[in-house]
């Protein structure tokens, strides 16, 4: 997404009807942060994480316990 300390740019959006009310009906009172969180969201996708995605389920058998990684740290 974009973040909130970027510079902003001043612009006309001409919009179809349908479009417009659809707009209004995700955010009324804030139609511009509403404009530009799915402009920047259609654009730029979604953000990958620095972290990764886990994938499948995690189970309580994954989980390793410290006293195995001891030796690690010896």
């Amino acid at each position: 997404m974009v973040s909130a300390m970027a510079e902003t740019v001043r612009t006309t959006l001409v919009l179809e009807k349908p479009v417009f009310e659809k707009l209004r009906q995700v955010g009324k009172r804030r139609m511009s942060a509403t404009a530009n969180r799915l402009l920047a969201k259609e654009l730029f996708g979604k953000r990958k994480s620095m972290f990764g995605v886990l994938k499948g389920k995690i189970s309580v058998k994954d989980i390793k316990e410290d006293a195995e990684h001891d030796d690690l740290y010896s």
